[in-house]
């Protein structure tokens, strides 16, 4: 963990220096000092090989400010001599420039709560993000006159501020203040401790906090808030410090707090340092942590270590080995099985750890082991009838496995249509995966289903969950097992599915003649480097894909790559997207909001995502090569580098599909073309303003059927809030 793996550097001849940065859903936004604002499409990152240099940015922009950037969901805050200046990043791309509140000449910012909490010359302030796109002074407290105060960080009702002076003659004062946060709209200081060295970074780490010098990293306990106790200190810091977790990522040192001390995880090269006596900004999401550095935001690899199991199943009596690598080194890591813990085991110096499990007292069927040092990384077994056919190998602790722990097959049902097998959990879902037996069987969810891969006994699936593709090679023609049942998602939602993988991936890879139902795809992170890229299914050959809906992020290296399907040809009906979809592929490429190629039928759907890509890159659909859409929507932002863009279709390279009463953002999409490459539109596609798009009659006068009105029909389709937002599916409502 922790090895450099890219850089975002400013492009050839630009003078500017990097200050801060922050990302979102495949964006990096680089502050420079001067106050410009530059976003950079990193879309790719989890599928390059090598180190990766970035350094065209999309988008360029003057913000105002040039200290530092803090993001809180959708919206950027930059800050500097000018204030606040908040930027709306919903579409990530895209940057908007908001609203600016200048009360503060601010060095760092922080948030707590729905509170930003900013340092500035001589004061503190504190800002209400109630209305988190008008950030509104709630209180400001002066420290001391001539005080440059770096950065602040709270704890229960108490916030900590460090702060220096110097009388310019050689003489400099640094001090860590206490002030009582009880009442953050009247600030008053408690106590102020002296300290050796100026701190440009505080964070807090359970009842710890951290103080980042220039060079070194301080640990406080906060049993007593009010009166803090420095533990120790460590050389680290370059006025750096990123929290990834517990781990506390400095210029070249990761730390992280053991007891009263702090122990080194891992270490980099450093990067030089601007020297210009402010503090420089970072970021990290799940995988990666962003550092500024000198003339470059470095990026390093943060994503879960691998454990692995020596076999995949055995009879009662086997031993199965569990080996765990790149783990923080000299910890010890937890091991749960079935959410049974069995113990723990010591990490090495390479962070390495191994153990063994023995079954002999256990029953048949799924177990799923866990390992957790700061995240988890998970691995399974079956157990299934028979004798024991593996025997001990190696060396190390051995843990016995219990019985009565067992996961059975699924949590219900015999998987025919009047009963289908019921999936309640990851572990249902995971066991579905990996049966190809069942899958022309019918399942119906029973509870919304987290697979965030760092919980236990989840993971970052290598392909899609169900009917993967089982060649690694495979660009066009599908080599697994296709999904030919049934999923009723019964109005659950599967969240935070991640995926790092090939061709045909999404939850499904490939549905032949099935149908998919009433199922949420939440927060997905799927990448896939080849073809066939979707957030609920790589690809639907046949069959229905009925009231369903994904958000979060899709990559594709390939063709067809969309935020629901990456290739229909069967028939989609009253699903949405809203998240980000990026293609890379080249000519007829095909990268849509809903659907990235469409050989068959699309009705009543809508998306909201950006999309971007090459060529064929829709709003809605990327790439039309046959079939129809009928009463739909898009308002996300299409983005290519052909003729071949528009906010609902990307290309119709049919030029005789039917597309009827479909409508396009004219102002939000960024382009004044519905159907890439074709002058003047279709009939049947309509662009409009936001406004008009936000009004019932825009639709109404077309034939949608709405709620509350019986002229169009009465199944009640569509629904709107009038001037305040786009249709709505009915069903969302209910």
């Amino acid at each position: 963990m922790y090895e450099p793996v890219a850089e975002v550097v400013l492009p050839t001849g630009d003078a500017n220096v990097p200050r801060a940065v922050e990302e979102k859903d495949g964006y990096v936004y680089l502050l420079a000092r001067e106050g410009i604002l530059y976003t950079y499409d990193i879309s790719d990152l989890p599928l390059q090989q090598s180190f990766t240099t970035y350094n065209t940015p999309v988008y360029k922009q003057t913000s105002y400010n040039g200290s530092g950037l803090l993001r809180d969901g959708n919206y950027l805050y930059v800050f500097g001599g000018n204030g606040i200046q908040t930027i709306d990043v919903q579409n990530p791309g895209m940057p908007e420039l908001l609203g600016l509140t200048n009360d503060l000449n601010i060095y760092n910012m922080v948030r707590h709560e729905n509170y930003l909490i900013a340092a500035g010359q001589q004061r503190i302030a504190v800002y209400s993000i109630d209305e988190p796109s008008n950030p509104t002074l709630l209180s400001d407290l002066n420290i001391f006159v001539e005080q440059l105060v770096w950065s602040a960080a709270v704890y229960g009702s108490t916030l900590y501020a460090c702060h220096w002076t110097s009388d310019w003659q050689g003489s400099y004062m640094n001090a860590l203040s206490i002030i009582d946060f009880s009442n953050p709209a009247g600030l008053s200081v408690l106590n102020t401790i002296s300290r050796d060295d100026q701190a440009y970074h505080l964070r807090v780490i359970d009842n710890q906090l951290v103080e980042c010098t220039s060079n070194q990293v301080g640990l406080w306990d906060l049993t007593t808030p009010a009166n803090p106790v420095l533990l120790t200190s460590k050389a680290a810091g370059g006025r750096i410090c990123a929290l990834d977790g517990d781990n506390i990522v400095t210029n070249g040192t990761v730390l992280r707090p053991n007891g009263n001390d702090l122990q080194i995880v891992a270490t980099f090269a450093p990067g030089g340092s601007q020297r210009d006596g402010y503090p420089y900004g970072s970021a990290a999401n799940d995988s990666f942590v962003f550092i500024a550095q000198h003339k470059r935001i470095l990026i390093l690899n943060a994503s879960m270590p691998p454990l692995s199991i020596n076999h995949a199943s055995g009879g009662p009596g086997s031993f199965f080995t569990i080996t765990g690598h790149g783990f923080p080194p000299n910890r010890t890591a937890t091991f749960i099985v079935n959410s049974y813990t069995l113990g723990n085991v010591a990490t090495d110096a390479a962070g390495d750890c191994i153990f063994l499990l023995g079954t002999e007292q256990s029953d048949e069927g799924r177990y799923v082991v866990s390992a957790t040092v700061d995240r988890s990384a998970s691995t399974s077994f079956v157990i299934a009838s028979g004798e024991p056919v593996h025997p001990q190998e190696g060396s190390g602790t051995i843990f016995q496995i219990p019985s009565g722990i067992a996961y059975a097959t699924y949590s219900g049902g015999t998987g025919e249509p009047n009963d289908p097998y019921q999936i309640a959990t990851a572990a249902d879902l995971i066991a579905l995966g990996e049966t190809p037996e069942d899958y022309d069987k019918h399942f119906i969810l029973t509870a919304d289903i987290e697979l965030d891969p760092n919980l236990p006994g989840r993971k970052v699936f290598d392909g899609a969950v169900i009917a993967p593709d089982t060649d690694p090679n495979t660009e066009w023609d599908f080599k697994g097992t296709p999904f030919t049942g049934v999923l009723d998602g019964n109005r659950h939602t599967i969240s935070r599915l991640t995926i790092a993988g090939g061709a045909f991936v999404g939850l499904f890879g490939q549905l032949v003649g099935g149908e998919v139902k009433d199922v949420g795809i939440a927060d997905v992170e799927i990448a896939g480097s080849g073809s066939y890229v979707g957030g609920l299914a790589g690809e639907a050959h046949g069959g229905a894909v009925t009231r369903c809906y994904s958000t979060g992020v899709v990559r594709g290296n390939g063709l067809s790559v969309g935020g629901l399907t990456g290739c229909n040809r069967g028939t989609v009906t009253q699903c949405y997207s809203t998240g980000m979809v990026t293609g890379a592929g080249g000519s007829f490429a095909g990268a849509g909001g809903l659907v990235g190629t469409n050989y068959d039928t699309v009705t009543q759907c809508y998306s909201t995502g950006a999309v971007h890509g090459y060529s064929g890159v829709g709003g809605l659909v990327g790439l039309i090569m046959g079939g129809s859409v009928t009463q739909c929507y898009s308002t996300g932002a299409a983005n290519g580098f052909s003729a071949h863009v528009g906010g609902l279709v990307g290309w119709d390279r049919t030029n005789s599909s039917k597309i009827t009463t479909s409508f396009w953002d004219t102002q939000t999409s960024g382009t004044l073309y519905g159907v890439g490459g074709i002058e003047p539109d279709p009939n049947g596609v309509i662009g409009k303003t936001t406004a008009e798009m936000q009004t019932a009659s825009t639709f109404l006068n077309t034939g949608w059927d709405f709620v509350g009105e019986t002229a169009n029909g009465t199944e009640d389709i569509w629904w709107i809030l009038e001037g305040q937002d786009y249709p709505r599916l009915w069903w969302e409502a209910e």
